[in-house]
């Protein structure tokens, strides 16, 4: 984001040098011609194009020395640092450098020819932006540069980088614990709702069997009545059938004493 402000910036300005240099010469807007209106279109392509490598090629090379200022940080306080990784970063950053260089002599040259063979004025101009700006946005890209790794040289003086990389790495730990406890709390979650499930689950058992034994009582407490019943009515017919027993021995009796 802040390079493309920087960028916008930089567009803006070339503008604006544009329009004072041709107020201060008295240079008036001609009629539109064809190769008024093919200058036009060429600025345009210009300026896009100008934006273009005022941007990539330069930001990409110097996040690369950052990267490499990181890693050098890295390997002075003891961290493990590939030298595969480094030289990559640093062969990242030569390559930028000269492709950075070469686009703004490139473009210079490319647009240099197309004015001098269409005669048109504007191309010039931007000829002159593409070698003037190959000194300029490495001086913006620079400067922003040593400003972030002065920043960031101020905040190792204040924060070590051994104490954040310790707490970095017991950060992890803690997180690391965190995760284990969440587990295990989850677990332990889960045999909950299944003991629940289960307790719930024999409650049910529970108040079945106690509907079968109370039935089973009622039933049993039934076949008691029943057959204490039939045993009273038993007895009662041998009481009367040993009523007539006796009587009839009496009157036996009575008939042999006679």
């Amino acid at each position: 984001m802040r390079a493309l402000f920087t960028t916008a910036f930089i567009g803006i300005g070339l503008l604006i040098v544009f329009a004072v240099t041709a107020w201060m010469s008295g240079w008036q807007m001609p009629a539109l011609t064809p190769g008024l209106a093919l200058d036009i279109g060429m600025g345009v392509v210009c300026l896009i194009w100008l934006l273009l490598i005022l941007t990539v090629p330069w930001d990409i090379h110097f996040q690369a020395k950052s990267v490499q200022f990181e890693l050098e940080r890295s390997r002075e306080a003891g961290l493990t640092v590939s030298d595969e990784r480094l030289a990559y970063v640093k062969r990242t950053q030569r390559t930028t450098l000269w492709v950075a260089l070469g686009l703004h002599v490139l473009s210079a040259l490319v647009i240099g020819g197309l004015a001098y063979f269409t005669r048109g004025s504007v191309g010039y101009w931007f000829a002159g932006f593409y070698l003037v700006t190959m000194v300029f946005r490495p001086f913006g890209a620079a400067y922003d540069y040593l400003h972030r790794k002065l920043t960031d040289i101020g905040e190792e003086a204040r924060f070590p980088r051994d104490d954040t990389m310790k707490l970095k790495h017991d950060l992890a730990e803690v997180k690391a614990e965190l995760g284990e406890l969440r587990s295990q709390v989850k677990q332990i979650a889960d045999e909950l709702a299944t003991l629940a499930t289960s307790s719930a689950k024999t409650h049910q058992d529970i108040l079945a069997l106690q509907h079968t034994i109370e039935r089973a009582e009622q039933s049993f407490k039934s076949r008691i009545g029943q057959m204490s019943d039939e045993i009273e009515r038993t007895l009662t017919r041998t009481f009367d059938q040993q009523d007539i027993v006796n009587g009839l021995r009496a009157f036996a009796r009575l008939i042999k004493s006679a």
